[in-house]
């Protein structure tokens, strides 16, 4: 899986007009972008390859990444990475579409991390007391 395939799922959920001028703008911002979403998520994947029994990780991520570069967490992270991107892609231009995006960011990690056991909770970072950007607690 690469950054550009979340990019491209990101502009479908924007359902984006041909518009060069903007898509150049998104294609110069995802790269950031999808480095935060990777940082705001490592320990998250990390737990999850180490429960699933998935190795670690290969990929490394040089920030800001490229869009022709890897994604390096899990595939089951492209869902919340493609929503969490396009949020963010439009978040100051509508801002209703983007809290939408976000609140299925949100979800979709939440259910990734209620995959844990109980005992597991401190480690995926759930008892930590910090709410991250996506309205979480982590």
């Amino acid at each position: 899986m690469k950054n550009r395939d979340i990019y491209d799922a990101a502009l479908c959920l924007l359902d984006e007009p041909d518009d060069a001028l903007r898509l150049d703008d998104y294609a110069s911002r995802a790269p950031y972008i999808l480095s935060g979403f990777y940082y705001e998520n490592v320990a998250l994947d990390d737990r999850y390859r180490e429960i699933s029994g998935q190795g670690a990780r290969k990929t490394g991520l040089s920030v800001p990444s490229e869009l022709d570069a890897d994604f390096p967490l899990s595939e089951r992270f492209v869902y919340a990475a493609s929503n969490y991107l396009a949020s963010m892609l439009v978040c100051d231009s509508d801002s209703e579409l983007s809290d939408k995006l976000l609140k299925i960011t949100a979800e979709s990690l939440q259910k990734i991390s209620s995959g844990f056991s109980e005992g597991d909770a401190g480690v995926c970072g759930q008892s930590h007391g910090i709410v991250n950007v996506y309205g979480s607690i982590t």
